[in-house]
């Protein structure tokens, strides 16, 4: 299983089906997609603008082309640990790749633009999978969390689910 994979089933894991909760900004969503994003994937590839309906159906390999599309090549995934990769990965499929990279280039101490880029890489690579890196990043992700508005709705899943992100990595930086 390549470190993608791995990554992609962590996250369908923890995202699940169709929802469309009335305090979430994302609006319409089905397995971490929302619908903004699947029009803005389909435009960009020459599709029709999809529906809420086609977005409760969206097959399993446009989503796994939005995942690879939008989410890992916008954090470099293949470029870091496998470890890092899916803390990465996984934030930006939640608070979108710009901030998982801030949060990435903070904790690996790089210079914080939100663009990845070869001394984000370098940093992050020399950091590796060290657990107080791991421990590190997971705590600048529930800071991040904790201020957002609607903190008080989400926040327990949000937490849950990045403490399931931290263990995972270590298994992963362990077997690796």
């Amino acid at each position: 299983m390549t470190p993608f994979d791995s990554a992609l089933a962590f996250v369908l894991e923890h995202e699940g089906g169709f929802v469309d909760h009335p305090e979430d900004p994302g609006g319409a969503t089905n397995q971490g997609i929302t619908l903004a994003t699947f029009r803005r994937w389909a435009r960009r590839h020459g599709h029709h603008t999809p529906t809420v309906d086609e977005l409760k159906a969206i097959p399993a390999a446009t989503v796994r082309a939005i995942y690879r599309d939008d989410y890992w090549q916008a954090v470099l995934g293949d470029e870091l640990t496998p470890a890092l990769a899916l803390i990465t990965f996984d934030m930006g499929v939640n608070a979108g790749p710009d901030r998982a990279v801030r949060i990435l280039q903070q904790t690996v101490g790089a210079i914080v633009d939100g663009k990845i880029g070869p001394q984000t890489i370098s940093y992050a690579r020399r950091e590796g999978d060290d657990p107080a890196t791991l421990d590190e990043i997971t705590a600048r992700r529930l800071h991040y969390y904790g201020q957002l508005g609607h903190f008080g709705t989400f926040g327990l899943g949000w937490a849950r689910r990045t403490v399931a992100a931290r263990r995972a990595a270590e298994a992963i930086a362990v077997a690796g």
